[in-house]
Parts: structure tokens; C-alpha cells; sequence
């Protein structure tokens, strides 16, 4: 298992450690869901086709399903954000300023 994968599995156990609150992971990736899965049995998720939204590739039920991933987001207490990106995810950065959720982002060195 790589180290990205061990540092989002360290950190989401510490996590669980601090809170009451189910938590629910959305990720375009399904291969690293189901690892989390397996690692962390309490973590909940939905596997589904998705797609980023500008995708050429996407058709009506991926885009729903990209929708749903949002509005389960938009009913959160916090979003936890893993990105090789230092500003995060915009997807999930912009759910929780449109609906004022606290926003944490973990950066996954490249």
C-alpha cells in the first residue's frame, strides 16, 4: 500500500478518535474507497460511477450520481478534504462555503 493511502487511513482513524459523527467518504476514486473500506469498517460510502462535471465522457447517471455525492456533502457537520492539491478540492471547498461547513484539507504530497 502506498504512502498516501497510509497517511489517509492514520489520519481518518484519528478523526474517528475526536468525533461522535458518522463519517461518509466521497471520492472519485471507488479502488480507494473500498481499501478504506476494508481498513476502517465503520466509514460508510456509496460506490457508484461518478465523473468531474467537465468530463466529455460523463452521461446523465454519473453526473447524478456527481450530484448526490454534493448533496450529501451540503447536509454535513464538517468536510474532510485529501488532495494532491494545496487548495483542495474545489468540489468539495465550494459545497461547504456555499452551505457554511467547517473545511478541513490534508495535503497529499506528491
Amino acid at each position: 500500500m502506498n504512502n498516501r493511502i497510509n497517511y489517509i487511513i492514520y489520519t481518518l482513524r484519528n478523526v474517528i478518535s475526536q468525533t461522535q459523527d458518522d463519517l461518509f467518504i466521497i471520492s472519485n476514486n471507488n479502488y480507494l474507497k473500498n481499501i478504506l473500506l476494508h481498513k476502517i469498517p465503520k466509514l460508510k460510502t456509496i460506490i457508484n460511477q461518478i465523473s468531474h462535471t467537465a468530463d466529455k465522457n460523463t452521461n446523465d447517471e454519473k453526473l447524478i450520481n456527481t450530484l448526490k455525492d454534493f448533496y450529501i456533502m451540503s447536509n454535513s457537520n464538517c468536510i474532510y478534504s485529501f488532495s494532491v492539491y494545496q487548495h483542495g478540492s474545489g468540489f468539495s471547498k465550494w459545497c461547504a462555503t456555499t452551505y457554511n461547513i467547517p473545511y478541513v484539507c490534508y495535503f497529499l504530497h506528491k
